[in-house]
C-alpha cells in the first residue's frame, strides 16, 4: 500500500494474529439497540461480535470482529443469500455508532446508525448548544443551530420526508423541545442527548396529538478515511472504500513503522513493519525502530541485529531459509560489505 489511494503488497502470504488476554466492557458495542435497519441485539465474546437485527419485515445477522480498542466493528451482514460488508463506529459516551454497510464485495456507501435502548442514558447536564450541530438521523440529515431569538432550530432531509423543526431547550428536563413541519403534517418532537452527547434519542406526535413513534440519530461522523489519530504523521486508523483498514504509524501519508492491516471482515491480514506504504516483514522482538531487534521476512529470512529508522542497517545476522548464515555489515536491509557468508550444504 503506497498511499491512500490503493494497495501495493510485495508479499505472498497472509499473517493471521491471535490474540489472547484482551477483554472489553460490556458496555460497549454490546446489548441493544435502535438503528437503520430495525432493532438490534449484538453479543460480544473477547473480539468476537454476533447479533441479530429485525424491522418486523426483514430479519438478518451479523458477524464481526472488534478491533484493538474495542471502538470498531467490522465484518458481515447476512439476510437468507444475500450477504455484505459492514462497518460500525462506536462513539464517544458508548451510546452510539455512525455505520455504513455494502452489498457482497462492494464498496461501503450504505449507511447504518444506531443507538442504545437505554432510556437510563440520557445526559442530565446537556444544555441547548450541546445538541447543535449535523445528526444523522432516522429521518434523514438534520442541522441543528441556536438562532438570533434564543430558540433552537434547523431542518430535516431524509428519503420519505423534509422539514423544519424549532423550538426551545427545558433546562428542567434537560430536554430539547421542538415544533416539526414537513409542509403536509406538523406537530411535536422532543429530544434527549445520550451520554457522551453524540447520540440523540426522542419521541414526537402529530399535531392532533396522535403518537408518531421514536427519532433517533447519531452525531456525524466519518466512518471511512482517516477514522481516528493522525493518518498523515502519527499513529491513525484509516478506512478505505472497500473496508479494508489499517491501524498503526503514518509517516507522510504512507503507513510507515508498526502497523497492521486488516481484511473487510476483519480478519488480520498483515503485521508488522511498514516502510513507504509497503509492508516489509513480522517484527519478533526488540527495538527494530532504532535499536537492536529480531524481525522474519515474508521468504522465511531472519535477521538479529541493528536498525535504523526500521530498516537494518549496521552489524547483524541473517539466517536465510535455505539455511544459509550471513554475519556482518548490512546497508538498505541487505548483507552489504565486510562479512562471512556460511553454506550450508544440501
Amino acid at each position: 500500500m503506497r498511499n491512500r489511494f490503493g494497495m501495493k503488497v510485495v508479499i505472498s502470504i497472509v499473517l493471521i494474529l491471535s490474540f489472547s488476554g484482551v477483554s472489553f466492557a460490556k458496555d460497549q458495542f454490546s446489548g441493544y439497540w435502535r438503528t437503520s435497519f430495525g432493532h438490534l441485539s449484538l453479543d460480544v465474546d473477547g473480539r468476537n461480535v454476533t447479533g441479530i437485527y429485525s424491522d418486523g419485515k426483514v430479519k438478518g445477522k451479523l458477524e464481526g470482529r472488534l478491533s484493538t480498542n474495542g471502538k470498531l466493528l467490522t465484518g458481515n451482514w447476512i439476510e437468507g443469500n444475500n450477504r455484505g460488508n459492514l462497518l460500525f463506529v462506536l462513539q464517544s459516551g458508548g451510546n452510539s455508532f455512525n455505520g455504513t454497510w455494502g452489498r457482497g464485495d462492494e464498496n461501503l456507501d450504505g449507511e447504518w446508525i444506531g443507538v442504545r435502548e437505554k432510556p437510563d442514558d440520557k445526559l442530565n447536564s446537556a444544555n441547548a448548544t450541546q445538541f447543535e450541530g449535523t445528526w444523522q438521523t432516522n429521518f434523514g440529515t438534520m442541522g441543528l443551530a441556536v438562532q438570533e431569538d434564543g430558540k433552537i432550530g434547523g431542518s430535516f432531509n431524509g428519503k420519505i420526508s423534509s422539514g423544519t423543526v424549532k423550538g426551545y431547550y427545558d433546562a428542567a428536563k434537560s430536554q430539547l423541545v421542538l415544533n416539526w413541519s414537513d409542509g403536509k403534517f406538523a406537530g411535536v418532537v422532543n429530544f434527549n442527548l445520550m451520554e457522551g452527547s453524540n447520540g440523540l434519542y426522542g419521541e414526537w406526535w402529530y399535531s392532533s396529538k396522535k403518537y408518531g413513534g421514536s427519532w433517533y440519530g447519531v452525531r456525524n461522523s466519518d466512518v471511512l478515511g482517516c477514522i481516528d489519530g493522525n493518518c498523515t504523521d502519527g499513529q491513525g486508523t484509516y478506512v478505505w472504500a472497500d473496508g479494508r483498514r489499517y491501524e498503526g504509524s503514518w509517516v507522510k501519508n504512507a503507513q510507515h513503522g508498526i502497523g497492521v492491516s486488516y481484511l473487510p471482515d476483519g480478519r488480520a491480514q498483515y503485521s508488522g513493519v511498514w516502510i513507504d506504504g509497503v509492508y516489509r516483514w513480522q517484527v519478533i522482538s526488540g527495538d527494530v525502530q532504532n535499536g537492536n531487534g529480531k524481525i522474519k521476512t515474508p521468504e522465511g529470512d531472519v535477521y538479529e541485529g541493528v536498525f535504523s529508522n526500521y530498516i537494518p542497517e549496521g552489524e547483524g545476522v541473517f539466517t536465510f531459509a535455505n539455511g544459509n548464515i550471513y554475519t556482518g555489515e548490512v546497508s538498505s536491509g541487505q548483507p552489504h560489505g565486510k562479512g562471512n557468508l556460511q553454506i550450508i550444504a544440501e
